[in-house]
């Protein structure tokens, strides 16, 4: 029924109207292009959208955390007793990290593969929050924020 109906709907689109020197292109909808291309093409595009997906949640947990340490600063300068150079270097160290390694993570993803290298980054960013999260001196927390930035520098 479906195939009538789009075969009447070209029959229809293609006859030229009265005073007019061409007919217009019928509309391209999904489903003329998915009986275009077949199903098996149309999968493509579904990965590309999951990709999309994670690397937007990817990108979007990297800026909640710079959100987040900026706002909980003052909190951890009175519970880990930071000096302002030292919480300096706690927001300096994700930053450093993040510029001097995006090029090597570029490097890598071209030589062995962007989905696993993102893959790695992903699971670095993860493993380091969790150890900034537990760390008890400022150390720990700076090192912990270099980690992040080096996994974060292996996603983009």
């Amino acid at each position: 029924m479906t195939m009538e109906l789009l075969q009447e709907h070209d029959a229809v689109a293609a006859a030229p109207l009265v005073g007019s020197a061409a007919p217009a292109p019928a509309p391209r909808t999904r489903l003329r292009w998915l009986q275009e291309v077949g199903d098996d093409q149309a999968e493509p595009v579904r990965v590309r959208w999951v990709a999309l997906s994670f690397i937007c949640l990817a990108i979007f947990i990297s800026t909640v955390d710079l959100t987040i340490a900026n706002t909980a600063l003052p909190t951890i300068g009175d519970e880990l007793g930071a000096s302002t150079s030292e919480l300096q270097w706690v927001m300096d160290a994700f930053n450093l990290a993040l510029a001097g390694f995006v090029l090597f993570g570029g490097g890598l993803a071209d030589r062995y593969g962007r989905k696993g290298v993102f893959m790695a980054g992903f699971a670095l960013f993860g493993v380091a929050s969790v150890a900034a999260s537990m760390s008890t001196t400022v150390e720990t927390l700076i090192a912990s924020r270099a980690a992040m930035g080096l996994g974060l520098s292996l996603i983009h």
